[in-house]
């Protein structure tokens, strides 16, 4: 069980959802899934090459309670509601108790 304390993070969770156009054509677009509060943790970053430029990748845990986040996706992107500029595509979701989920992603953009 965790802390309520400890959950000083507020994420907004997005989800990309493909839509088509009147040519036929499609696109995709982000749409407003879910707010909640956790616990974010960073666990590792790495610098890469992308295009000549130097790109930082950061992974990261985030913690979050059970029924606030059951409807999150793989693929899901999360967006820290503060002034970090912090987005990060969920790769992973793993239960860690009864009340928590954990949740493991990448930082984007």
């Amino acid at each position: 069980m965790i802390n309520s304390g400890k959950l000083r993070d507020k994420i907004t969770f997005n989800r990309l959802t493909r839509v088509t156009d009147s040519a036929g054509g499609s696109a995709s677009t982000s749409a407003f899934l879910l707010t909640c509060w956790a616990q974010v943790i960073r666990d590792s970053g790495d610098i890469s090459q992308q295009s000549g430029q130097n790109v930082l990748k950061t992974d990261y845990t985030i913690v979050c309670r059970r029924q606030a986040v059951e409807s999150v996706l793989k693929g899901d992107i999360g967006e820290l509601d503060n002034d970090s500029d912090l987005k990060f595509k969920v790769n992973a979701i793993l239960r860690s108790d009864i009340d928590t989920i954990t949740l493991k992603g990448t930082s984007i953009g």
